[in-house]
């Protein structure tokens, strides 16, 4: 008998996953055993203006049972890691590194065997869950545009709620800050043209330094 889980792209019609939830007592489906994880989060679409939607964490560090995974470009992890097992999730990646007053959220929990959707809910705000999926859109678009580039391969700090300054954000070299809400301007982190523009500034940087180096 068969009562399958599985992961179509909304998109195009692909189905990326499928697993069978019907195990025997005797014998399963080796090639699915273990823990696997969609990791969401509720941020926005693009911007505060719409309302926010569940959308999947990309590129993600999470650590099941003591080893480090990283989601894929979907959120999605095939830990081959039996379940039960302690894990402890992350708002950082192999791309961005969400900080809010030098803080990266964080939390922990346990993985059942089989399919396991995880939000990053109480942990971490919208502001900081659209950051850091606008960096990683914008990460993606780079590689398509610049398929040989890899300067901007590492995990750039994002600063979230910054009170320094007002209705703005920048790049600093090193990192991207962003303002809280002030003034009648909303968080700069909730917009993805601007965290879309500050991480150009990044990839001027390091593209035209790569070329002078």
């Amino acid at each position: 008998p068969g009562n399958y889980r599985s992961l179509v792209d909304a998109h195009t019609g692909k189905l990326w996953y499928r697993s069978n939830q019907v195990l025997n007592c005797d014998h399963g489906d080796a090639a699915d055993a273990g823990a696997d994880l969609q990791m969401v989060a509720t941020a926005y679409p693009g911007s505060p203006l719409q309302a926010p939607i569940t959308r999947n964490l990309p590129n993600m560090d999470v650590t099941i049972g003591g080893t480090l995974f990283h989601t894929d470009a979907d959120g999605f992890i095939a830990s081959g890691v039996p379940g039960p097992v302690s894990t402890q999730y992350q708002l950082r990646g192999r791309f961005a590194n969400v900080n809010t007053n030098g803080i990266t959220p964080v939390f922990s929990g346990t993985l059942s065997e089989g399919a396991n959707t995880v939000p990053f809910a109480a942990s971490a705000n919208v502001r900081e869950c659209s950051a850091y999926i606008y960096a990683n859109e914008i990460h993606a678009h780079v590689n398509t545009v610049l398929p040989d580039f890899t300067g901007m391969d590492f995990s750039i700090p994002l600063n979230i709620d910054l009170t320094t300054g007002n209705c703005n954000a920048n790049y600093d070299g090193s990192a991207l800050n962003f303002y809280s809400e002030s003034n009648n301007c909303r968080s700069s982190a909730t917009i993805n043209d601007v965290v879309y523009h500050e991480y150009g500034h990044g990839i001027n940087d390091k593209f035209y330094t790569s070329m002078t180096s």
